[in-house]
């Protein structure tokens, strides 16, 4: 996944949210895969500074918590709030 993507001013915004205890997160879509990924922000901020830093400007499938993944029950939902409720609780243990 291309970090070119997401935009300077999505990420402050997005931070400025979390300052204000809301959950922040993006939901993506790997075509190849077809699967749903729920990117929480602490580690789409990981990506975010290796890449400012001068690291890889992308990040690929296999660096990511596959638990975050989001169950696709039919070809037009997606479910992504077991996978919120996931990334809430971890919250609430760290």
């Amino acid at each position: 996944f291309n970090i070119n993507n997401i935009h300077e001013h999505q990420v402050s915004f997005m931070k400025e949210f979390e300052e204000q205890c809301g959950i922040a997160f993006l939901l993506i879509y790997f075509k190849k895969r077809d699967v749903y990924y729920y990117l929480t922000f602490e580690r789409l901020m990981e990506f975010w500074e290796r890449s400012a830093q001068g690291g890889k400007k992308s990040f690929r499938y296999d660096e990511l918590d596959l638990s975050y993944e989001i169950p696709v029950q039919n070809s037009f939902c997606i479910h992504y709030l077991e996978v919120l409720k996931k990334d809430l609780e971890r919250r609430e243990n760290t």
